[in-house]
């Protein structure tokens, strides 16, 4: 079954809490974080989520805030800096990092034709569960990209 999960960092620490994706309509919501021992990162901070704790969340209201293409470290910055803004939309595909030794293409935020980004998809991430106040709506590419980010 597809879990689409939503990452949180709260005063309890980082929580993960999961939907099914068929029931991404429902009104169920509870605002416990799941216990410690049921969400583990890995030595690659790649979070592990034990399905029994997912928990679920109400959706988000319709009147966000937008801050739409984010896809460098300075509009990151921005958003982020903006109480405003509520809610973040970012592209993704694989490409480089300025000044990347490795030619190995990775998940970077750009949007077509761009190929390279100073913000990779994970420093994207991990600066928005630090925030913890915005949502994100990722707009993957290609496939490609999309199964790079999976765990």
């Amino acid at each position: 079954q597809l879990y689409i999960f939503l990452l949180a960092r709260s005063p309890l620490g980082l929580g993960v809490r999961g939907r099914p994706a068929s029931a991404m309509g429902s009104a169920e919501s509870s605002e416990e974080a799941p216990p410690e021992d049921k969400v583990v990162a890995d030595s690659d901070g790649v979070v592990q989520v034990d399905e029994t704790a997912a928990q679920f969340l109400a959706l988000p209201t319709a009147q966000q805030v937008w801050a739409h293409a984010v896809s460098s470290r300075a509009m990151l910055d921005e958003a982020l800096g903006n109480d405003k803004i509520t809610a973040i939309e970012a592209d993704i595909l694989m490409g480089s990092t300025p000044g990347s030794k490795d030619q190995v293409p990775t998940p970077i935020m750009a949007h077509p034709p761009d190929r390279v980004s100073d913000l990779p998809f994970q420093e994207f991430l991990e600066a928005c569960i630090e925030n913890g106040r915005c949502h994100i709506k990722l707009d993957f590419k290609e496939i490609e990209a999309a199964e790079a980010c999976l765990p």
